[in-house]
């Protein structure tokens, strides 16, 4: 009898933890999924945001090389996504959005008010790294060719939306 009642509490307690794993195992690949939904919704409203600079350049025909800098920010936030790195790539392409905002701004255009942070995208960026940091970790991933936004200003941009 003894026997038989200790064999029900070490199952009890096995039956527990193993609920307990699976429980922050779920929980775990949630928090992944979202981070990747978020990431990909970011990373796609700010591909909408810098083919909106290139037009402003195209119409203004001010030139100050942010497009290509805007560009450089979204490939590498792109190439952070395709590694599973969600994290760090709605923060760089938080970045890109900040400077072709800049880019459109200084073609003396309107910036979308659709192309502001939302609150939920303002929470993935508690930790983010300066400015300094981002665009040196962009420069060092970078396989661009030209770093000048008048070579982009008619066509040439690639890689700058998730999964494409």
């Amino acid at each position: 009898m003894k026997n038989s009642t200790s064999l029900k509490v070490v199952l009890l307690i096995a039956l527990s933890c193993f609920m307990f794993n699976m429980k922050a195992s779920a929980q775990s690949a949630t928090s992944s999924n979202k981070a990747q939904l978020a990431a990909n919704q970011i990373l796609k409203r700010t591909s909408v945001c810098i083919y909106e600079g290139q037009k402003w350049e195209i119409v203004g025909k001010i030139y100050t090389d942010n497009l290509a800098k805007a560009i450089q920010h979204q490939q590498y936030a792109c190439k952070l996504y395709a590694a599973g790195d969600y994290a760090n790539a709605i923060i760089q392409s938080h970045r890109a959005r900040l400077i072709v905002m800049d880019v459109i701004r200084a073609n003396k255009g309107n910036v979308n008010p659709l192309y502001q942070f939302t609150e939920n995208e303002n929470k993935w960026l508690q930790n983010a790294p300066d400015d300094q940091t981002l665009d040196a970790a962009s420069q060092k991933n970078s396989t661009m060719v030209s770093m000048k936004d008048s070579d982009y200003a008619t066509g040439g941009i690639a890689d700058i939306v998730p999964g494409e």
